[in-house]
């Protein structure tokens, strides 16, 4: 399937676009015409596509995210996440850490509508998706990558005009409650039901998970990945993990990417094993980058408040069915509530929300 003559196709895109966002890094091409190789419609439309070039040289193959449904655009406008990649992509942003190279972007604020083009990772690193877990030389790595982010802007606010400090607006509570009972509602047919619904209720979860939003923005203030889970991770030459997915990048505590990426990753039994030694190894990372670490018991009880965002984050995409699939969902419900389990985060929050 491809484009010829500026047809329409997928989102809305034709040679001319696809053109105009590559020239941001490659200069005087024209494509002549390109095929879809693979799609995939979630949170945006993901497209893998093959091009044919009618002037100038650029890559065989490029990744193209493309903000599609409706319902998709209003949802991730709400987050301040609809525009977010493509203007990183368009402005040539310096971001210190392994993720694909993005070539360029166009947004269309009038029609909610964006596009970003990316290198094709696809012949030299494998993608994770959230039914696997990394081992510990990868998730390593992933830290890595995090310390050499999040201390190249240690302290520093919004850099970028762009990028937002970490904030869930007032009305998403109640939109937050209601899809908690939805997704409640799916759990019912599920294994996790007797596990997470006994145990737990939406109204709470909901109450933690804004106090999470307050608690991401205080203490040092660092740009963030924002939605570092094992699905938006690559592993390239065997254990060097690199992530996808940039649209949530804002401000806020480094705790939140921290906490976010090493329970989504980790299987249960190697979280207990391994968590603190993990937060350590964190935070001797800083210390080689010249950033005055946090005390480990503080930044430990940081890490404990993150797996009720986790948790109530992927009941939310449980309950709207679209963004991502309902086993991804399961699996990571499960992971983030045995975390939540295991570290008394309803004990932390309860002790915070009541001071």
């Amino acid at each position: 399937m491809g484009d010829k003559g500026n047809k329409k196709v997928f989102g809305n895109l034709n040679t001319e676009i696809v053109s105009q966002i590559l020239e941001q890094s490659f200069q005087d091409i024209k494509i002549e015409s390109f095929r879809v190789k693979e799609f995939h419609a979630g949170t945006n439309l993901s497209l893998l596509l093959e091009l044919e070039y009618d002037k100038g040289i650029g890559p065989h193959s490029v990744f193209v995210k493309v903000s599609d449904k409706l319902s998709s655009r209003l949802a991730l406008r709400s987050l301040g996440a609809l525009y977010t990649e493509s203007l990183l992509a368009k402005e040539k942003t310096s971001l210190p850490f392994r993720h694909p190279h993005l070539y360029g972007g166009m947004c269309n604020r009038r029609k909610f509508y964006a596009v970003l083009a990316e290198e094709d990772i696809s012949g030299f690193g494998k993608c994770h998706t959230p039914l696997e877990t990394l081992n510990l030389e990868e998730v390593k790595s992933g830290l890595d990558e995090l310390a050499k982010l999040h201390a190249s802007q240690w302290g520093l606010r919004q850099e970028e005009s762009f990028l937002r400090p970490w904030k869930l607006k007032e009305p998403f509570a109640t939109v937050s409650i209601f899809n908690l009972m939805r997704a409640f509602k799916k759990l019912e047919n599920t294994e996790h039901a007797l596990t997470i619904t006994k145990h737990l209720r939406p109204l709470t979860l909901s109450r933690e998970f804004q106090e999470s939003s307050l608690l991401y923005r205080e203490g040092v203030q660092t740009l963030l990945h924002g939605d570092p889970h094992i699905g938006n991770t690559y592993t390239v030459a065997q254990s060097d993990l690199g992530f996808l997915d940039l649209q949530l990048m804002r401000y806020g505590n480094w705790s939140f990417d921290v906490g976010y990426f090493l329970l989504s990753s980790l299987s249960s039994q190697s979280r207990q094993d391994n968590l603190e030694e993990l937060v350590r190894y964190y935070l001797d990372r800083l210390t080689v980058l010249s950033i005055e670490a946090p005390n480990f018991q503080k930044a430990f009880c940081l890490i404990r408040y993150t797996p009720a965002f986790g948790l109530v984050s992927w009941l939310h995409t449980l309950a709207f069915r679209v963004f991502q699939k309902e086993e991804y969902c399961l699996e990571m419900i499960s992971r983030f509530f045995s975390a939540y389990e295991d570290l008394d985060t309803n004990e932390l929050f309860t002790q915070r929300i009541s001071k």
